[in-house]
């Protein structure tokens, strides 16, 4: 495959490839792709009314509410910690 970035972002990748360590540009933008092909897709976005109730009418029959307790919170802090921790640990092994 092969894409083709305005000079403005392949000029900016080159940039930060050089900076993290990468050998090429081809690189990073794998490494790049790797990582955000590693998480979930990001929720959908309203682009006009009729999206954002569709949206939100889904959310309210996706099941029963759970209460945002200090523990829940506490538990969503710690797996964004594992998770930040994780991906720290394999960007320093490449």
């Amino acid at each position: 495959m092969s894409i083709t970035l305005p000079p403005e972002l392949h000029i900016a990748a080159q940039e930060r490839a050089e900076e993290i360590g990468f050998d090429s540009v081809d690189e990073y933008v794998a490494y790049v792709l790797e990582q955000a092909l590693s998480v979930p897709p990001p929720l959908p976005i309203a682009r006009n009314q009729e999206e954002l109730e569709a949206l939100l009418l889904e959310g309210l029959q996706s099941g029963p509410a759970v209460e945002m307790t200090q523990k829940v919170w506490d538990d969503i802090r710690s797996e964004v910690r594992r998770n930040r921790e994780m991906r720290k640990t394999r960007r320093e092994a490449k």
